[in-house]
């Protein structure tokens, strides 16, 4: 009986991973949008301002969008993997154990 239960709180273990990661992910995801939508707001606004928007569009994207973009993509994306992949090492990792103890 002990055996059982140490099985499924392994199991429990791994899905904790994966539902981590996947929470991670989603926060990736809005960080995403929210910086997008704070790009096309700034970009409206120098644009009502009277600039050009291709202008203002040279300027930003490489000073604003891409390093926000790539900072959400490699933090929250690079934890959500290394969260998933804890998940799968956890749950080889347990059936390798399960079957050793039997």
């Amino acid at each position: 009986m002990e055996n059982v239960e140490t099985k499924s709180k392994q199991s429990k273990a791994s899905i904790i991973l994966y539902v981590a990661a996947a929470v991670v992910a989603i926060i990736g995801i809005a960080l995403l949008v929210d910086n997008i939508i704070v790009y096309r707001k700034a970009l409206s606004q120098y644009v009502a301002q009277g600039y050009k928007a291709a202008t203002v569009n040279s300027q930003l994207v490489p000073q604003q969008l891409l390093p926000e973009i790539f900072n959400a993509v490699g933090i929250y994306g690079g934890i959500a993997f290394v969260l998933f992949g804890a998940g799968i090492i956890n749950n080889k990792i347990s059936k390798l154990l399960s079957l050793h103890n039997d």
